[in-house]
């Protein structure tokens, strides 16, 4: 009890004071029912609003689930781009790669084309080390023969070198022509 309650408690008399402890404990007792008062009691209201505090945590926690869940299913959404695009990243190394095969490829067969087209014009030209050479695109010999050029001292001049082997010729077929016919008959 406070001061001024035992002060008051001191000037009344006993039955005074012992009025004044009773309704102290009344009080007393009252507000401890009231508190221990069970919950089917309150108003429905009351009852209402309490379930509806208490199903803001499901509620809430539900809420939090669809976001965990939306999230996870974000994730894999992105995880799965990520690995389309690594393998669209593959696919196009790879295709490179065979790109660069073929381009490797066809270089090696234009140098072995090169060197085989190198080699026959080797083997159709010999260098002028050799019997002859190539002059202006004829062939030349090293060995020239000036008296090819001049005429012969005991025969015709080049421009009747034809005439004369006509010549010749006619006379063969003739000698040979007397050796085909049979001797005549003496009668």
């Amino acid at each position: 009890m406070s001061p001024l309650q035992r002060a008051a408690m001191s000037s009344m008399g006993p039955p005074k004071i012992a009025a004044a402890a009773n309704f102290y404990l009344n009080q007393q007792q009252q507000l401890q029912q009231l508190q221990q008062m069970p919950q089917q009691q309150l108003l429905p209201q009351q009852q209402q609003q309490q379930q509806q505090q208490q199903m803001l945590p499901q509620q809430q926690q539900q809420q939090l689930q669809h976001q965990l869940l939306a999230q996870q299913q974000q994730q894999q959404q992105q995880q799965q781009q990520q690995h389309q695009q690594q393998q669209m990243q593959q696919q196009q190394q790879q295709h490179q790669q065979h790109q660069q095969q073929q381009q490797q490829q066809q270089q090696q067969q234009q140098q072995q084309q090169q060197m085989q087209q190198q080699q026959q014009q080797q083997n159709r030209f010999p260098s002028a080390a050799t019997a002859g050479g190539l002059a202006n695109g004829r062939w030349v010999s090293l060995h020239h023969d000036d008296a090819a050029d001049q005429p012969a001292a005991n025969g015709p001049a080049d421009s009747d070198e034809p005439a004369a082997a006509e010549r010749r010729g006619s006379a063969a077929d003739q000698q040979r022509g007397q050796r085909r016919t049979p001797p005549a008959s003496p009668n």
